[in-house]
Parts: structure tokens; C-alpha cells; sequence
């Protein structure tokens, strides 16, 4: 609808106001508009901003009856008391009659009949067309009527016009030239088809070509002003089009089809078109709820604006009080645009915004932009953060933030900057949303919140050290009393955590948030990240107490527990791991397989723990040959840290293995054995074949260097020999030496079974000793040890130095020991090193805990 409807306080009669925009003919449009929708009567069109009326035109029965000119005279007046038609005398006189009857003086002409009637008919016409030249000329402005008092000028009661208003403009403009000034009336907006008798019109001979090509060109789809408007005369090609209409060749569109081709038009962008169709389907009798919306939206896109507002705001009430609550904010979404300073239709825009806002923001942006450039502050803040709070749209919040600027709110601001740049990340390019964060980090707001969007930017941009500076207060724990009610910021923590490179404090705080929460797989999950990515003592300490707590209470738990002994092992050292298996195995609920494994990782990094090898011995995970190599370790260990030194069989060895416990024992025990057991190991050692030569052949098959040096002895050159003894008396002068001790503090009892023992060794010595290597045997040794002596002594007898003695029988068994086929090793390298390392210890003498438990990686 276009009118507004008050009260004539003059004419005492209900009025309605019809707007002419001043587009060319639209002012007879609205005319003709007027008298449809509100009736005849008397009409006067305001221009813009006028008090005073420009014409008045009286219509009855469809018929123009009467029109009049404020400050002019009337149309017969004008139209008949004119030379030629009468002389200058006459005119005189009918003027002065009508002043002295107060009568129009062309009425008096009329009744005396000194103008013919065809004549005056004539002029009266011309007349008309050029009062009416003021409509077709005028700009914007607004009809009111209907006025039921006359005009009263005498032309209705003397004069037959026999034109509707639409048909006197239509002359008018035909006779002043003015095709431009007639497209928007009715006529020039109907939408023509061609009939089927058109078809037989078509093809017959006698059918002029203008009449013929106006009948192929009437597709339905074209109005007669678009049908004519091009042709060379078209006033000519309108009045043949009128003539096939009215012989029925020509048809005019239904209200609906129009309605359908404004929708089309309004699809295309042809938005002039699109009103053209709607409005003469309205104009029709189309009775549809939108379509004064949809004129009004165009009105407002076209410079329409006094129609515009009046269509909308009429609109945007009815869709008020039917709840249609879209169609209502489109509307004074419109009005608002048009007019910001309509405090009604900007309130109501705003709260519909909110209230039921649109995927499409174009008009809220244009209502935006409107309320902006008349300084409506408060208005778009409001518009702003209300729609802000459920569209994602950057834009949105940046008005938010400049309309919270010039209203001087800090606190508004910076909340629509931290919206802004949360959109921004969520959007097409995130990293745009960094100099905003920074922006929102240097005013303090939100510190926490903000420095995890931040860091997680950062972290995107593999910026990691940038990133670690934004968390540091996260790693002294400043903020962690913000996270455990906060689901929020758990949120943007975990996604920090999900990019290469977070710090180790994300990572931590991440896995107690999960306790917390009792979520078992997502704190392990972070705690395995957390050893992962340790690297510096802080981190490894820090991953090494959390685990130790996660053990305490997930006892099974093996992956964790290697987990963290690969990470004690490369980042710390492998006594560390070492200390680590111990402390906690005993609390540990493992499966026989994990059991094995961990006691095998715990020699690995400690080849010689005594704890370790005696579970490993006891608990009877091992293969014979690799529980004889870690009982030999546990020996060894045990003679260096001078405690009991333990029985195969109480390991589950064979006593094929026992020989070596009681030696050891009386080596290396404290003080001075008894002599009765002395000389009871020195029996076994004689009764049994080659005792330490067996030994030696033993060290020698088992440690890969030791074969290497040995074999490199037997190829030396016989000449050699001295070498080849100090070699030989290097291996075993430690024995020797603590032998002959023990011999010189024993008491002799027997000096017949001395002399025995030592022929028995003279007999198994070789031939000839080199005085050097006699004058070690001390001269106070007792029979038994003697023979020993000899014994050990005829073992690393080397040849004689001119080559020609015959080698040692122990030197022939060396050799063809040291031919066989290199055995396995039964230990990784670092294994054997700990073991040489021990055996030089007992060789040498030294202090067999210096030293020995410090061994290398694998290789």
C-alpha cells in the first residue's frame, strides 16, 4: 500500500496520499494509481515540500470532468476569451459580465453561442493538453484526495471531455512530443500476447508489415512500451498495436503472470522492469502480502525514497501484527536505511536483528553503514554485538569495535576485538587474527584466554620459540588455577596441543586436567607425549615424577614404565634407568613376559647390578648358557663389593658351574683362610686336569680380545719368548702373588709331603726354567703352596730363547684353543668390557669397586 491516511482539517473528509517519485511519468502513474485504489473525487498533486496544490483534477465516472490551476484562470476562460476566436471587444464584455454576475466569462460564451461548437470543443481540448503538460512535467510529490467538494470552474456542466484521465495525459503528451513522459502509464505497462487468430493475420498477404512484426514480437513477455518504444514513429506503431488489441490479434497478461515476470526480472537484476510487471499487477487487483514489501525494497534501490517509506512502513506493520517477524525485519531494515534518523524503525530493525537475524548480513551491513554515517552509536553497538553474537562474521564485530570507540567504552571495545579476532581465526585466513590478539594481550585483556589463542596461532606458524614465550607464565604456574573450571580454556589448550613442538608445561597441565576428570586414556596420552618431548633435565626430572605417580597407581602399566627408561636412557644416563628399574620393581604387576624384559633392559643399562642378575638367576627366565655368563657377573660383583659370593645351585645352575664359588671365595675373602681348607682346594686343583689351565682356555674362548692377543702371541717369533712369558705372567700374576702370601703364613707340618709335591711339579715343568722367573718362588713357602707355585709357574714357562725347546704343554693347548672357530659372544660388547674390566682388576690387584660399574653404551 502507498497512502497515509489522516484527517482534511479544510475539507473535513477522510484523505489518502499517493507519492510520485520524479522519475519521468510518474506523477501520471500515481494519478492513475489514486483513482483506482481510493476512488474519484477531486485530486491535487503537492510537489515536494510545496503547502499549495500545482493542479487539481476532478474525476466522475471514470471521466477527467473538470481540472484547475491555482492563480490561473479557468480552462474555458483560457480556452474560449482568446483571439481569434473572438475579437478583443467581445472578450472585453464577456469579462465584464462575468464580474458583474460573478460568473466564469467562458460560460457566458458558451450560452450565447458566439464560438462554433466544434471550434470550442477544439480549444477547450487543446487547453486541457497543455494544463496537463504540468502533471506529465512534474517531479516528486504526492497526490491527496479524494476532495468531495467540486472544482466548480463550469467545465463539467458545459463540456463532454469523454476521456479518462489516463487517455487525456496519453493526448497530451501525443500532441506536446513527450513519448518519454507516457511509459509508466498503465497502457504502456501491459504485458501483450499474441492470440490464435494472430497466427492467420500473420500469413495473410493484406496484413501490413508494421502490423505483422508487431504480432511476431508480442511474446508475452514485453509490455507495449518496450514493444513500440524503438520503432522509427512510436506513436504510430502504438496506435496499430491498439487496433490489434482491439480486433482481438493482440491480448494483455493476467495479474499473476505478471507477478511471475517481476520475479523473473527481479532474478536477472532488472530491477525497473521487476516493478514496472509488480505494479501493474497490483494496479490489477493482485492481492498478495509481500508485494507491497517487495515494491517498497525496489522504490528504496531506485531513489524512490518518499514511496520507498511509505510502502515499507506500511508493510513492516502488518507483518508485525501477523508474526511474520523476517518479512517485518527486512522492512524496517529498509526504512532505517533510508531514514536513520527514524527512531521508530531503526529501535525495531535493530531488535529484530537479534531477534530473528538472516544468514544474509547485506542489509545489515547497509544498516550498519547508515547508522555510522549519522552517528546512531548506540544504535549499531547494540545491532552489532546482538547479531555478532550468533554470525561469525568479522565485519560485524569491527563495527561493533569502532561504534564502542566513539562511545568511549574501553571495556566494549576490547570484548569486540577479542570477538573480531576470533572470527578471523575460524575463518579463511586465520594468521590475521594475530596483530589483534597482540593488540588484546598488550591491554591486559583476558591474559590467559588470549595468550593461548595466541600461542596456538604461533604454534601453527611452527613459530615455537615465540610461542614458549607467550606460555612462560603457564610454566611457573601462574595460570593454572584458571584451567580446572574453565571448559574453555581446556579447549583451546588441547588444540595447542595438537601442533609439533608445544611446550612441555601444555602437555603437563593437559595430563593433571585428565586426572582430574578421571579420562585414564587422554592423561596417559599426554603424559606419553610429555616424555616425548622432554629434553632438557627440567622436562626429563618433570616426566620422570609423573610417571612415577602414574605407576603408583596403574602398577601394570609396562608401556609407560619403557617409555619413560627409553627417555632416561637418551636423555639422562643408563645408571639413572638403572636406579629408576630399581625403585620401582617391587611395586610393579607385570606378566612373566614384561617381567623379563624389564630385568633384561635393567642389566642393559647396568650389566653387573647385583639386585638385577640375582632376580634374573632366581626367577628362571634364562637359557643355560646366558644364566651361566650373569652368574659369572654376579661373581665378579660380588668379590668387588666384598659380600658372599653365591652357589650355583642356588641359582638353578648345574654343578658343572660350582667350581668357581669356593676359589673366589678363598681369593678374595677377608683375612687369612684356614690352612686345612687351603690345602683341601689346592687337592681338587691337583686331582683335577689342568685346573687353571681350563680356566685361562675358558677367559680365552669367551672374550674375543683376549683370543686375539693370544693368537697373536703363537705366530711371534720364537725369539720371543721373553714377551710371550711376561704375557702369559701378566694374566695370571695376581693369582701368584696372593698364593705365595698365603704360603708364607701357613705353618709347615709335613716336609715329607713337601718334597712330594714339589718332584710332582718338578716332573710337570719343563725342562729348563729361566732363573729370572725361579727366583720369584719365595724360599719360605710351605710344601703345598710350593708345588702350586711350580705348577703355575711351569704354565707360563715360555720356549727357550734360542728357539729349540719344545713349547709348554699349556702353550699347546693356548694354540689349539685359539684355532677354533670364534664362538658367540654371550653378551653385547659393553657386557664383555665389564667383564674384562673385572678380570684386570683381579689381576692387577686393585680395588675391584673403582671403576668397574662405569661402562659404555652398546655400540
Amino acid at each position: 500500500m502507498t497512502e497515509n491516511r489522516f484527517i482534511d482539517s479544510a475539507a473535513a473528509a477522510p484523505l489518502a496520499e499517493v507519492v510520485a517519485s520524479g522519475h519521468p511519468g510518474d506523477t501520471s502513474r500515481a494519478l492513475v494509481h489514486a483513482l483506482n485504489r481510493f476512488g474519484e473525487g477531486v485530486w491535487r498533486f503537492y510537489p515536494l515540500g510545496e503547502k499549495d496544490p500545482l493542479i487539481s483534477l476532478e474525476v466522475s465516472s471514470a471521466v477527467l470532468v473538470d481540472l484547475e490551476i491555482p492563480q490561473r484562470r479557468s480552462v474555458l476562460h483560457r480556452a474560449l476569451l482568446k483571439e481569434p476566436l473572438l475579437k478583443s471587444k467581445e472578450i472585453e464584455r464577456f469579462e465584464r459580465r462575468g464580474l458583474e454576475q460573478q460568473q466564469c466569462p467562458g460560460i457566458l460564451c458558451l450560452e450565447e453561442g458566439k464560438i462554433d461548437s466544434t471550434v470550442a470543443a477544439e480549444s477547450i481540448a487543446l487547453e486541457i493538453s497543455a494544463d496537463l503538460l504540468s502533471v506529465l512535467h512534474a517531479g516528486e510529490g504526492v497526490w491527496r484526495g479524494p476532495h468531495l467538494s467540486s472544482i466548480g470552474s463550469g467545465l463539467r456542466e458545459f463540456v463532454d471531455l469523454g476521456l479518462t484521465p489516463e487517455q487525456a495525459l496519453l493526448r497530451s503528451a501525443r500532441q506536446n512530443g513527450l513519448w518519454d513522459r507516457i511509459g509508466e502509464l498503465p497502457l504502456l505497462r501491459e504485458v501483450v500476447t499474441a492470440s490464435p487468430s494472430a497466427f492467420g493475420l500473420v500469413s495473410d498477404p493484406k496484413t501490413s508489415a508494421e502490423a505483422r512484426s508487431l504480432l511476431e514480437s508480442a511474446d508475452g513477455l514485453q509490455d507495449l512500451s518496450a514493444l513500440t518504444s524503438h520503432r522509427a514513429d512510436p506513436w504510430r506503431a502504438l496506435d496499430r498495436a491498439l487496433e490489434l488489441l482491439g480486433a482481438g490479434h493482440l491480448q494483455f497478461q493476467s495479474a499473476m503472470h505478471l507477478f511471475q515476470l517481476g520475479e523473473q526480472k527481479l532474478a536477472a537484476g532488472d530491477l525497473e522492469v521487476a516493478l514496472r510487471h509488480w505494479r501493474r499487477a497490483e494496479e490489477k487487483g493482485l492481492d498478495d502480502f509481500d508485494l507491497a514489501g517487495r515494491i517498497g525494497q525496489i522504490c528504496a534501490k531506485s531513489d524512490r525514497h518518499t514511496e520507498a517509506m511509505i510502502r515499507l512502513r506500511q508493510h513492516a506493520r502488518k507483518s508485525m501484527e501477523q508474526l511474520r517477524f523476517a518479512a517485518a525485519r527486512e522492512s524496517w531494515t529498509e526504512l532505517a536505511i533510508l531514514d536513520p534518523q527514524h527512531s521508530e524503525a531503526v529501535d525495531r530493525a535493530v531488535q529484530l536483528w537479534i531477534k530473528e537475524p538472516s544468514a544474509d548480513l547485506t542489509t545489515c551491513f547497509e544498516l550498519a553503514g547508515a547508522l555510522s554515517a549519522c552517528g546512531q552509536w548506540r544504535a549499531l553497538a547494540e545491532l552489532a554485538e546482538g547479531v555478532g553474537v550468533q554470525n561469525t562474521d568479522p565485519h560485524l564485530h569491527e563495527w561493533h569495535e569502532k561504534a564502542a570507540r566513539e562511545l568511549g567504552d574501553e571495556e566494549m571495545e576490547q570484548r569486540a576485538r577479542w570477538r573480531r579476532a576470533e572470527c578471523l581465526r575460524t575463518g579463511d585466513d586465520p594468521f590475521d587474527a594475530i596483530c589483534h590478539y597482540q593488540k588484546l594481550l598488550a591491554s591486559e585483556f583476558d591474559v590467559v584466554r588470549v595468550s593461548l589463542r595466541l600461542a596456538e596461532l604461533l604454534l601453527q606458524q611452527s613459530k615455537v620459540t615465540e610461542a614458549k614465550e607467550v606460555l612462560a607464565p603457564l610454566s611457573s604456574g601462574r595460570w593454572r588455577n584458571d584451567f580446572w573450571n574453565d571448559e574453555e580454556l581446556q579447549r583451546i589448550l588441547e588444540a595447542c596441543a595438537e601442533f609439533e613442538g608445544v611446550p612441555v608445561s601444555v602437555l603437563d597441565l593437559l595430563h593433571q586436567l585428565a586426572l582430574e576428570c578421571g579420562d585414564t586414556n587422554a592423561s596417559k596420552k599426554y603424559l606419553l607425549r610429555l616424555m616425548s618431548h622432554s629434553e632438557s633435565e627440567a622436562e626429563v626430572s618433570l616426566a620422570e615424577y609423573r610417571t612415577r605417580v602414574w605407576l603408583g597407581d596403574h602398577p601394570g602399566d609396562f608401556e609407560m614404565l619403557e617409555q619413560l627408561l627409553t627417555l632416561l636412557s637418551s636423555r639422562a644416563t643408563d645408571y639413572r634407568a638403572s636406579a629408576f628399574i630399581d625403585s620401582v620393581i617391587d611395586g610393579m604387576k607385570l606378566s612373566a613376559e614384561d617381567r623379563s624384559r624389564l630385568l633384561s633392559r635393567w642389566v642393559e643399562s647396568d650389566p653387573s647390578h647385583p639386585r638385577a642378575l640375582y632376580l634374573l638367576l632366581t626367577e628362571g627366565f634364562l637359557e643355560e648358557s646366558t644364566k651361566a655368563e650373569y652368574f659369572r657377573r654376579a661373581s665378579l660383583r660380588a668379590v668387588a663389593d666384598g659380600v658372599g659370593i653365591p652357589w650355583a645351585t642356588h641359582v638353578g645352575l648345574s654343578k658343572d658351574e660350582e667350581w668357581r664359588t669356593p676359589i673366589l671365595k678363598a681369593l678374595f675373602s677377608q683375612g687369612t683362610p684356614p690352612m686345612d681348607h687351603v690345602a683341601e682346594l689346592l687337592n681338587e686343583m691337583t686331582a683335577g686336569a689342568n685346573y687353571l689351565q681350563s680356566l685361562l682356555l675358558e677367559k680365552i674362548s669367551l672374550d674375543p680380545e683376549t683370543r686375539k692377543r693370544v693368537q697373536g702371541l703363537q705366530s711371534a717369533p720364537l725369539n720371543s719368548g721373553n714377551t710371550r712369558a711376561s704375557v702369559v705372567r701378566t694374566g695370571l700374576g695376581g693369582i701368584t702373588e696372593k698364593l705365595k702370601n698365603m704360603g708364607s703364613s701357613a705353618a709347615v707340618t709335613s716336609e715329607g709331603a713337601s718334597l712330594s709335591r714339589e718332584k710332582s711339579a718338578e716332573k710337570s715343568a719343563p725342562e729348563e726354567v729361566p732363573a729370572k722367573i725361579l727366583a720369584q718362588a719365595p724360599v719360605s713357602a710351605g710344601p703345598g703352596v710350593q708345588s702350586a707355585l711350580h705348577r703355575l709357574k711351569a704354565m707360563r714357562q715360555p720356549a727357550e730363547a734360542d728357539g729349540i725347546q719344545t713349547p709348554a704343554p699349556v702353550e699347546k693347548n693356548i694354540t689349539v684353543e685359539s684355532q677354533r672357530p670364534d664362538p658367540p659372544a654371550p653378551a653385547p660388547k659393553a657386557k664383555v668390557n665389564a667383564a674384562i674390566a673385572r678380570l684386570g682388576a683381579l689381576r692387577n690387584g686393585e680395588n675391584l669397586s673403582t671403576g668397574v660399574d662405569e661402562e659404555g653404551n652398546d655400540a
